[in-house]
This record gives structure tokens, C-alpha cells and sequence, in this order.
């Protein structure tokens, strides 16, 4: 569903990517905006999506959609039945790449990328 509205709304068509380390590169070389799905609450089924905005040192930032409305302290962190990590402003958290490499193997995650060439 993620990758239908995605190419409806921009026209570009992206493919799942496995490898953490394929995704951080991209985002280290400034290509953000880069849609990802996780299980995001422990035991629960259900997939989140979330967009990788950028990395910073060793963390990765994204766009959180279900934290719109909150109003935490910058650098709050923030410990619930999702990953742990750092609250920046609404809708702005970020995880250490520890953590963010994790979700590939303990969250089933996955990013999309335009296809190579």
C-alpha cells in the first residue's frame, strides 16, 4: 500500500531494500526522504511507516507520523513498546545506527529505493 501511494503521488516506483547498510550509505550521502515499514510496537503485527530523513554522527533521524501532536523536551527519550529513541520536535526522532540496523533483524524492516540505473 505504502509503495502504491508513493507512485501514485510522485511517479517514481521504488523497490524493498533489506540491507541496512545500503540504506545508511544513502542517507549519508544526503539522499533522505526514504520511506521505510517496521514492526513498530513490540508483539503486535502490524506494520508503521516511517520516512529516514537524514543521518547525524551515529544516529539516523526519520519522520514519526503518530508523533505530530506531542510536545516533549528536545532530547527527550522516549521508552514505550516502540524502539527506544530521541524525541528533536514533533514528528522528529532519531535512533543510534546500533539500534536502526537492529530493526532490520528484529522488526522485519524495510526501506525503499529507486532502482539502481
Amino acid at each position: 500500500q505504502l509503495l502504491s501511494m508513493h507512485e501514485a503521488i510522485t511517479g517514481d516506483h521504488l523497490e524493498p531494500e533489506s540491507d541496512p547498510q545500503v540504506i545508511w550509505e544513502k542517507l549519508a550521502a544526503g539522499d533522505g526522504d526514504i520511506p521505510l515499514t517496521l514492526h513498530w510496537f513490540a508483539g503486535q503485527s502490524d506494520y508503521h511507516s516511517l520516512v529516514l530523513i537524514h543521518v547525524e554522527e551515529d544516529r539516523v533521524h526519520f519522520h514519526n507520523p503518530i508523533r505530530l501532536q506531542d510536545d516533549f523536551e528536545p532530547g527527550t527519550e522516549l521508552h514505550d513498546d516502540a524502539p527506544p529513541r530521541t524525541y528533536h520536535a514533533p514528528g522528529d526522532e532519531s535512533v543510534t545506527r546500533q539500534e536502526f540496523e537492529s530493526w532490520f533483524t528484529e522488526r522485519d524492516a524495510l526501506g525503499y529505493l529507486p532502482p539502481d540505473g
